[in-house]
């Protein structure tokens, strides 16, 4: 039953996790990305899909799903910050992405309330 519920968000969290662990490529630094923090957005979205997904089947459980979400959900970005800081992918772990990470987990609870009509207390 809980991976039932869950496995859309254990897929996206995989996916996450592909993503940011994956080899830093070699591609010119593009100076509209870095200048308006695009990469801080793209943060931000991918962990607001990730807490809207976990929330989703977490409340289906009945389960304290606002709290276990968003303990869940930081501590998942928190550690994928330290992996790229230890890991020798050509990437670094930033204060700042995990803090992006953090910020999308309140936009995915916001969206989750508002598109269940909620307060997001399930």
């Amino acid at each position: 039953m809980f991976f039932r519920n869950t496995y859309p968000a254990l897929l996206w969290a995989v996916f996450i996790l592909a993503l940011t662990l994956s080899p830093a490529p070699d591609l010119p630094e593009v100076t509209w990305i870095t200048k308006y923090h695009v990469d801080k957005l793209i943060h931000a979205a991918l962990f607001a899909i990730l807490y809207y997904l976990l929330m989703r089947g977490l409340a289906k459980q009945g389960l304290h799903a606002v709290t276990w979400s968003i303990i869940i959900v930081i501590f998942y970005g928190a550690a994928i910050e330290i992996l790229q800081s230890v890991l020798p992918t050509g990437r670094s772990g930033e204060l700042t992405d995990w803090l992006a990470d953090c910020a999308g987990t309140g936009i995915g609870y916001i969206i989750y309330a508002r598109w269940n009509g909620q307060s997001a207390s399930a």
